[in-house]
């Protein structure tokens, strides 16, 4: 078992689950540290304001997936000289550990063995050096850098979705319409343009007449570009360390009103094609 430190470490335990709340921080208060519980993000971002750690330990799913992340962005922004810890119950997901492995020291999987927890923590205390600061981008920036990734995941989930999967719908240019759609809508973040062209609109319109005609229904349609959406910002919370803080809001915000937009067009275009078919019985 790994040795009780000399000194009371400060450390910051977060998780959502009462019954991990009562039993995790007594035990690690018996191996030398001075605990604070924090069972959301803002007790977290609250304790993280008020009192400096040594380290953090953070479950990955806090209210919603992924808010481990964003704790321990804030952690090493706030506090580069912490350590930091995640506590995964999923860990066969390749692309959740990935993502774990650039955002936190190191992670544990739950439920979390404690002798292995605490030769975890001292490894990383006996090891530690604080973070550098990573350069921060803007939105756009992080997705062209990553619009092949996204383009791949949005394709893989349209596949693999119940709703696309029981039309039997076969459409190999799937993940080719998602890179240039993703591409697109870069282009325009970059170009501060949140105003979409009577020619883009068209375009929209098409790709929803095409939708009807491959035999998509409206909820399917729909559920697509829900998707994108999911993915893109999926995208952007994996790499929050990376993302230029002081411009989330409005370039998400545009983000949004742009997918939107096309959606409106989209759906235009599919019930133009819809009316159109009945009308005429074709």
């Amino acid at each position: 078992m790994a040795a009780t430190r000399p000194s009371r470490t400060r450390l910051l335990f977060v998780d959502d689950e009462a019954g991990i709340r009562q039993t995790m921080p007594p035990i690690l208060e018996m191996h030398g540290f001075d605990v604070t519980i924090a069972g959301s993000v803002p007790e977290a971002l609250t304790a993280m304001q008020s009192q400096q750690f040594e380290v953090l330990v953070a479950d990955l799913n806090v209210g919603q997936p992924g808010d481990g992340f964003t704790i321990v962005s804030a952690m090493r922004r706030t506090q580069p000289q912490a350590v930091t810890l995640i506590l995964t119950g999923y860990p066969a997901f390749d692309t959740a550990l990935e993502a774990i492995r650039r955002q936190a020291d190191a992670y544990v999987v739950k439920p979390a063995e404690i002798d292995n927890l605490l030769e975890t923590i001292e490894n990383l205390l006996n090891t530690h050096t604080p973070h550098q600061p990573i350069p921060a981008q803007r939105v756009p920036s992080l997705l062209s850098d990553h619009a092949e990734q996204a383009g791949h995941r949005w394709a893989k989930q349209i596949r693999s979705s119940a709703l696309l999967r029981e039309a039997n719908l076969n459409d190999g240019n799937l993940q080719d319409d998602a890179r240039g759609y993703i591409r697109w809508l870069v282009t325009r973040l970059e170009s501060n343009d949140s105003q979409v062209s009577k020619e883009e609109i068209s375009a929209a319109r098409k790709h929803g007449r095409e939708r009807n005609r491959r035999g998509y229904s409206l909820p399917m349609v729909v559920h697509e570009c829900h998707l994108l959406r999911r993915e893109l910002l999926q995208m952007v919370e994996e790499n929050l360390l990376a993302i230029e803080i002081s411009y989330v809001v409005t370039d998400l915000a545009a983000l949004n009103n742009l997918i939107d937009s096309m959606l409106t067009a989209t759906v235009e275009g599919y019930l133009a094609a819809e009316t159109k078919r009945s009308g005429y019985g074709l």
